[in-house]
């Protein structure tokens, strides 16, 4: 008969030995309503790597202060925004209008209309344009 040595229990109770990997997911960044103060960024990003924007470097797009932007929340809850940048790296044009409408969460929104189009000649016309409803 042979024999054989256990390595000596360290746990004297039996119990499994407590685990040091948790269970719980770690958090991820947390879904925000979308407004009308974060659409601003929202739609920068979404048109800037949807390749609206001319092709260069991204630091020659510029950008009006947030407080110049139409924003309007409309009857059906999604949110429209229309501002004026300068895109340095088009040569045909310098001033483009961005548009964006959308509604849901920032970590998954719902986009009704995002783009860079002529610029309209009034706010009313720049802000009537957030409002237009495309049919189905």
């Amino acid at each position: 008969m042979g024999c054989s040595m256990a390595a000596p229990d360290t746990n004297p109770t039996g119990a499994p030995a407590a685990s040091t990997v948790s269970d719980t997911p770690a958090p991820g960044p947390a879904a925000i309503q979308i407004t009308q103060k974060n659409l601003y960024d929202l739609c920068f990003d979404k048109v800037a790597n949807a390749g609206y924007l001319a092709p260069g470097d991204k630091s020659n797009v510029t950008f009006p202060p947030e407080d110049e932007a139409i924003t309007v929340t409309r009857d059906d809850g999604y949110i429209g925004i229309y501002l004026l940048i300068s895109d340095g790296n088009n040569a045909s044009s310098a001033e483009s209008a961005v548009s964006c409408v959308a509604k849901g969460s920032s970590l998954d929104p719902d986009w009704y209309w995002y783009g860079v189009e002529t610029p309209y000649e009034t706010v009313a016309q720049a802000t009537e344009s957030l409002h237009v409803v495309i049919p189905e």
